[in-house]
């Protein structure tokens, strides 16, 4: 169970139809899994200085040992734990590319090669 002084409620606010009722429930609340697990993160010390200091390629292993992880769950609830935990490492990668590269970088992007995920 989350605690509570770190809870996060995501509410959707402007969605398709097809999220009215059950599957916008659900959505929402697999989102504010995430957000309490990223808040939780942070509380730990993994902010977003400490994100900085690792490179877009560092988190995307992050993720993939998280889902790995997830592989050889020994339980279904630690299974779910574990993805929950990759979703909150994304969100953390996401925020961290975009402090990396302003938006203007994201909207008139020039020729070049993301290899080393900047």
């Amino acid at each position: 169970m989350a605690d509570l002084s770190t809870a996060v409620i995501v509410n959707l606010v402007d969605y398709p139809p097809r999220l009215d009722g059950a599957a916008g429930t659900a959505l929402a609340s697999v989102l504010s899994e995430v957000a309490t697990e990223f808040v939780r993160a942070g509380t730990r010390g993994y902010d977003a200085h400490h994100d900085d200091a690792h490179t877009a390629a560092d988190l995307e292993d992050e993720i993939v040992a998280r889902v790995e992880a997830a592989r050889t769950a020994p339980t279904a609830d630690v299974y779910r734990r574990r993805l929950v935990q990759a979703a909150s490492v994304a969100v953390a990668a996401v925020q961290r590319w975009d402090r990396v590269h302003p938006t203007w970088d994201r909207l008139h992007p020039t020729p070049r090669t993301e290899a080393d995920h900047g």
